[in-house]
C-alpha cells in the first residue's frame, strides 16, 4: 500500500480509512497488515491499524500510547497477544501514556495503571529523513514486576521548586545530539502475574502458559516491522536495548521461537540469562496453582481468575523463580530449552551484542562475562563496565547508590535535572554513539562527531572490555579474578 507523503487533515484521513474498510473489507485489512513503505510528514500518520496524531517539540515528533496488540482483558487475559482491531477515527497519541498493572507501592511515578496497556511510544525526527533511519527499541527494567515505558522523574522532589515531572525514557532526550539520527521506540508489556502466570488450566486452554510479557515484546517488535517506515525508520536496522530485567528479557528474545528478523542488534545493560536455570512448565504451573489459591481461586477455575480485578492480581506478586526475578518459563512454546544449552551451542539469534553492567554489580558482572564468553564464538560481542558515579550534590545519596546507573547517561537524564558538567555531556554523547552504531555490526563504525576510544571486540582469549568513565579506557581480563 502506498501512503501519501503530504499531510492530510485528521477528518479527511479518517474518512478515507473508513471508506476503504467499508468498500474493500478483508482485502484492505490484509493490505494494512503489510509493512508501510513511505515515511509521512507532519504529526498525523496513517499506520497499518489506523490514523494517529502525535505532537512535535524541538527536533522530535512524539507519539505516545499507540496500541500494538488488543487489550488483554476479559477472555484475553492470560492469552498470547492478539491483533488490534483497526480504527478509523484519529487516535490522539499525545498524552502521558499508561502503565501495566503492578504493585502500587513500587515507588515509581508512572502514568495511570490499566490492564489495557499493550501500547508503545515512538519518537521520530521532526521531518521525514531522506533515507530510512536505524531504530532503537527499549525494554524497561523492574524484575518484570514493576516498571513502565511511561516512568517520570519528579524534579520537584529532587531539586525543589515547582517543576514538571520529566519522562525518564524520553526518546527526544535520547535523540538529542546522538551520533546519528535514529527513531526510538519504548514498549509496555504485561508484568507480574498478568504477564508470567503459568497454570495447568491455562496450559490446557491454549497448550502453554507463562511468558505472556515476553510474547508482548515480540508482538511489539512485529509492530515495528510493519509500521516503523511511516516514522522514517528502517525495519532492517532495529537495535533492541534494555536494562536489568529488560536486558534479561532481550536474552530470552535471542533464544525465542520466531525471533529471527525482528531485530538486528541488541544491547544488554545489567542483565543476562546465560547462567540462569528456568523452571519447566510443570514446576511453574505448581507455583501458579499456589498463587491462584492464595487469591481464592482453587480447583483450576479460570472463570474465578478472570473475574479478579487487575488490582487484585497485582497485589499478590508471583514468587521470584530466580535471583534476578526474570519469571520466564521453559514452556515448550516460546522457550524450548535452558538458555545455557542454547547459548553454548549457538542456537540463538546471532546478532551483534553489547553486554555490560555497572562496576558495583558483582553478580551481574560475572553473569555478563559468562554470557560474553559463550556467545562470542558465534557473533560480535562488545563488553563494557560502567564506572562513572552519579555523585551530584543536587541528588539524594540513595539515588547515587542505585544499580544500572548507566541508563541515566544513555537516556540523557542529568541534563534535564540539573546543570550538566561538560565532561558528563561528552560521556553521554560517546555512549549513544557506540549504542547507535552497533546495528552496523561494529560499535566503532559510524562517523565520530565526538571522538571516542576504539572499543575492541570481545574474545575469550583476551577478554577485552571498555571501561566507561570520564576518561574511556580499555582493559583485559578485568573480571577474571573475582568471577573465577
Amino acid at each position: 500500500m502506498t501512503v501519501h507523503a503530504e499531510p492530510l487533515s485528521g477528518r479527511l484521513l479518517a474518512l478515507m480509512f473508513a471508506f476503504l474498510v467499508a468498500a474493500c473489507g478483508a482485502e484492505v485489512a490484509a493490505a494494512f497488515d503489510a509493512p508501510l513503505v513511505a515515511s509521512q510528514s507532519g504529526t498525523l500518520l496513517m499506520l497499518s491499524d489506523g490514523p494517529v496524531e502525535g505532537q512535535s517539540r524541538a527536533h522530535t515528533r512524539s507519539f505516545i500510547g499507540i496500541p500494538y496488540a488488543a487489550p488483554p482483558v476479559g477472555a484475553l487475559r492470560w492469552k498470547p497477544p492478539q491483533p488490534v482491531v483497526p480504527w478509523s477515527d484519529v487516535l490522539e497519541a499525545t498524552g502521558k501514556g499508561v502503565t501495566c498493572p503492578q504493585a502500587p507501592d513500587s515507588g515509581l511515578n508512572t502514568g495511570p495503571q490499566s490492564e489495557d496497556c499493550l501500547q508503545l511510544n515512538v519518537f521520530a525526527p521532526a521531518e521525514p529523513p531522506a533515507t530510512p533511519l536505524p531504530v532503537m527499541v527499549w525494554l524497561h527494567g523492574g524484575a518484570n514486576q514493576i516498571g513502565s515505558a511511561n516512568t517520570f522523574i519528579d524534579r520537584t522532589a529532587l531539586l525543589g521548586g515547582a517543576t514538571q515531572p520529566l519522562r525518564l525514557h524520553d526518546g527526544a532526550a535520547f535523540r538529542d545530539f546522538a551520533e546519528r539520527e535514529v527513531v526510538v521506540v519504548t514498549v509496555n508489556y504485561r508484568l507480574g502475574a498478568l504477564g508470567f502466570l503459568a497454570h495447568p488450566a491455562l496450559t490446557a486452554e491454549t497448550g502453554a502458559s507463562g511468558n505472556y510479557g515476553l510474547m508482548d515484546q515480540q508482538a511489539a517488535l512485529r509492530w515495528v516491522q510493519r509500521n516503523i517506515a511511516a516514522f522514517g525508520g528502517d525495519p532492517q536496522k532495529v537495535t533492541l536495548f534494555g536494562q536489568a530485567a529488560g536486558a534479561t528479557d532481550i536474552c530470552y528474545q535471542l533464544l525465542a521461537e520466531n525471533s529471527d528478523g525482528l531485530f538486528d542488534a541488541a544491547a544488554l545493560q545489567s542483565g543476562s540469562c546465560g547462567s540462569l536455570r528456568l523452571p519447566a512448565a510443570r514446576e511453574a504451573e505448581a507455583d501458579g496453582r499456589d498463587w491462584a489459591a492464595a487469591l481464592g481461586c482453587e480447583h483450576d477455575n479460570l472463570g474465578c481468575l478472570r473475574r479478579l480485578t487487575a488490582e487484585q492480581v497485582a497485589q499478590v506478586p508471583l514468587a521470584s523463580r530466580d535471583e534476578l526475578g526474570a519469571l520466564a518459563v521453559i514452556d515448550g512454546h516460546f522457550l524450548s530449552e535452558q538458555p545455557v544449552h542454547a547459548l553454548r551451542d549457538g542456537r540463538f539469534n546471532q546478532v551483534p551484542l553489547i553486554i555490560g553492567n555497572d562496576t558495583s554489580e558483582g553478580v551481574a558482572s560475572c553473569a555478563a562475562r559468562q554470557l560474553a564468553a559463550r556467545v562470542s564464538r558465534f557473533t560480535p560481542v562488545f563488553l563494557y563496565s560502567f564506572a562513572r558515579s552519579a555523585a551530584y550534590p543536587e541528588l539524594p545519596a540513595q539515588f547515587n547508590a542505585l544499580p544500572s546507573l548507566d541508563e541515566l547517561w544513555i537516556w540523557n537524564v542529568f541534563s534535564r535535572l540539573s546543570p550538566y558538567a561538560a565532561d558528563d555531556t561528552n560521556l553521554s554523547l560517546q555512549m549513544r554513539g557506540y549504542w547507535t552504531s552497533l546495528v552496523d555490526g561494529d560499535v566503532n563504525a559510524a562517523a565520530q562527531r565526538w571522538p571516542r576510544a576504539e572499543w575492541p571486540r570481545y574474545s575469550r582469549e583476551r577478554e577485552s572490555e571498555l571501561v566507561i568513565d570520564l576518561a574511556l579506557s580499555v582493559g583485559e581480563g578485568l573480571r577474571t579474578g573475582c568471577c573465577e
